[in-house]
């Protein structure tokens, strides 16, 4: 079955049925100072974003969902902060986000894209460091993989006067 949809973001009709527009994925010491505030303007804009304080349903199983939440939306959205790395949750949203295709737009909130780039110096390296040992190396080199792939495309700093455009 095929439906039309509206898609406020890209202000086109596509003819593919998605449960949300945007995924946002983040580390959770940038949901009051930031994720919060994107969440509403994109709801009072008309963006059905997905935010898993907002849409998890109690009781789901949370990788299944959020990756479910991933498939089905037209954007992804990962919010990268220093701490993000720490999350193994976070970079599994980014490693299934590059295994899904789709568009990926990155927004870097005090890292840079190169740190992030680069997870084995700067902001991300003491967060890998533990991971060993913890984590197959297969499994982090798939995550580092990611982060790379991601930081690489274009997307928003903070620095890049993000707030005055987005929020």
């Amino acid at each position: 079955m095929s439906f039309t949809r509206y898609n406020p973001l890209e202000r086109t009709v596509s003819s593919e049925m998605r449960n949300y527009d945007v995924f946002l994925s983040f580390r959770g010491e940038v949901r009051k100072t930031f994720v919060d505030h994107l969440y509403t303007s994109l709801e009072n804009a008309g963006v059905n974003a997905f935010l898993d304080s907002k849409k998890l349903e109690k009781g789901d199983e949370i990788s299944p969902t959020l990756k479910n939440a991933i498939e089905n939306s037209a954007i992804r959205i990962p919010i990268f902060s220093k701490n993000f790395a720490e999350s193994h949750w976070c970079l599994e949203e980014v490693s299934h986000m590059c295994k899904s295709g789709g568009l990926i737009i990155p927004l870097f909130y005090d890292v840079s894209p190169t740190e992030v780039r680069n997870p084995d110096r700067g902001a991300f390296a003491e967060a890998f460091q533990k991971k060993k040992g913890r984590y197959s190396k297969a499994k982090i080199n798939e995550w580092k993989k990611a982060l790379a792939k991601v930081a690489s495309f274009s997307g928003w700093s903070r620095d890049d006067t993000l707030g005055k455009h987005i929020v």
